[in-house]
């Protein structure tokens, strides 16, 4: 029997479409395709037609996309290989094309596309230290840039609640210790509140509708982690669900809602079940499953 061997050529090669997105109003379908050997940015309607190319880069490849909301698309791109990705945005009719970070030497990462907040983004930018990334806000339909926070060198971690404020950083101390500020509004300082080391840990996940309380993941005072209501000044914690044996807390990137995923096994059939987390939902378990595949 003979064997077929596969070109090498074939591990590498762009594919044909990937990346699908859809707007988040259902209109358009958005992913990316080769246009002259890189991979480039186009969309069409979901009812039907052609496709439209947003972009052309033919040196390099686009990093990445997303839609900021549902009149506009982000993209990030270096030059030349720098992996400096500079952020620009435009239309899904492929207008108003804005170049938003394209700054010499410096580099864009995506701190919170604000879902809830229309026409605003925050980003980091090491444009006052390289070595440094601290929080702008952006408007994305004048460009303006908002610095929020000057980043001492050791703080990552922002988390930010329903009205786009940023509200905690957690700053590693002596790569062992972890330290949690937090303020009330982004009218106040940032002031530390705990401490943990390397065995305890307190993740925020988000902010309650009233930005009042916290969603938070931890295993404070407890020897598993637990998904826990807490407030934020005082650390005092109410669980929520506490079956570390059988599920862990994740956040719900299309509610914005925390839920905990409970793994399930009979027989050879393994399933994940999501369970909604509210501070009032009676721990009530859902009937709907789907299978554990993972894409």
């Amino acid at each position: 029997m003979s064997t077929r061997l596969i070109p090498l050529e074939d591990f590498f090669r762009n594919a044909q479409e990937a990346a699908y997105q859809l707007s988040p109003d259902g209109r358009f379908l958005s992913f990316m395709a080769p246009y002259k050997d890189c991979m480039n940015v186009f969309v069409k309607p979901t009812t039907g037609g052609e496709a439209i190319r947003l972009t052309s880069e033919t040196e390099r490849s686009i990093g990445g996309y997303a839609w900021a909301d549902d009149d506009r698309l982000v993209y990030v791109k270096d030059h030349g290989g720098d992996e400096n990705y500079a952020l620009y945005g435009i239309r899904p009719d492929g207008t108003d094309g804005r170049a938003y970070t394209a700054f010499d030497g410096v580099k864009t990462v995506i701190i919170d596309d604000l879902e809830e907040v229309p026409g605003q983004m925050i980003i980091g930018l090491n444009r006052r230290n390289p070595e440094v990334f601290d929080p702008y806000r952006l408007d994305l339909n004048t460009g303006d840039l908002t610095l929020l926070a000057e980043n001492p060198g050791n703080w990552q971690g922002w988390t930010t609640d329903h009205q786009g404020r940023l509200r905690a950083v957690t700053a590693i101390e002596d790569g062992v210790n972890t330290t949690l500020l937090y303020r009330p509004d982004d009218t106040e300082p940032f002031k530390p509140v705990l401490t943990t080391n390397f065995r305890e840990s307190v993740n925020f996940m988000e902010f309650t509708p009233d930005d009042r309380l916290v969603y938070a993941a931890t295993n404070l005072h407890r020897d598993k982690v637990a998904l826990v209501l807490m407030d934020a000044m005082t650390f005092r914690a109410s669980p929520i669900h506490d079956d570390a044996k059988n599920s862990w807390p994740s956040m719900s990137r299309g509610t914005r809602s925390p839920y905990a995923t409970i793994s399930t096994t009979k027989s050879d059939n393994c399933a994940n079940a999501y369970k909604p987390i509210s501070p009032d939902d009676g721990m009530a378990w859902p009937t709907a499953t789907r299978p554990k595949h993972y894409i």
